[in-house]
């Protein structure tokens, strides 16, 4: 069993969400896969590292493949996906979208509450678009146009920004990895 932060490059064909992906690979405690790897079963989060889905989203769905004709993937069915190919969710901490406009909506087609409700775990995403840097080895990212991080709760159906009292589990545990959510 592999244990740590588990990051799934999610978009393929965008040379710069390779990038980050491959920035990620000789990193302590991160394990990096292709979203089709189809083997998800070898990881383990420990309950207290986080799953972190790096790529390209939108408000309701994942775009999982960047060429000419964008493919989206809704909540449900990256969930579903990640499940049946092994995926256990309750072994990791939460979940960190790395990506645009994951939290841009709070009705229930949104992709950040979707995602937590199908998982059952808290899940980070940003309310508008993220700029993504590399600097010796870490990635930040941070919201664009006065947007914020923000974390739902599906346990309590409640929506929390990441800097508030109630996140700090989240807070610290995306800290804990090569991120940092500014």
């Amino acid at each position: 069993m592999l244990t740590g932060t588990l990051v799934i490059w999610v978009t393929k064909n965008d040379q710069r969400m390779r990038d980050f992906a491959v920035a990620l690979q000789g990193v302590d405690n991160q394990h990096l896969t292709r979203y089709k790897e189809r083997d998800f079963g070898k990881y383990d989060g420990s309950g207290t590292y986080p799953l972190i889905l790096v790529g390209h989203a939108n408000e309701e769905n994942f775009i999982t493949d960047y060429s000419g004709w964008k493919t989206y993937e809704s909540p449900s069915s990256i969930a579903s996906n990640l499940k049946s190919w092994g995926l256990a969710p309750s072994r990791f901490s939460c979940v960190l979208i790395a990506g645009c406009k994951a939290a841009g909506k709070l009705s229930t087609e949104g992709l950040y509450i979707g995602l937590g409700d199908e998982l059952n775990l808290p899940v980070t995403g940003s309310s508008t678009t993220v700029s993504m840097e590399l600097n010796d080895g870490n990635i930040s990212l941070t919201p664009q146009d006065s947007g914020e991080w923000k974390v739902y709760f599906p346990s309590e159906k409640t929506v929390y920004k990441l800097d508030a009292q109630r996140s700090s589990g989240v807070s610290s545990a995306i800290g804990g990895s090569i991120f940092q959510c500014q």
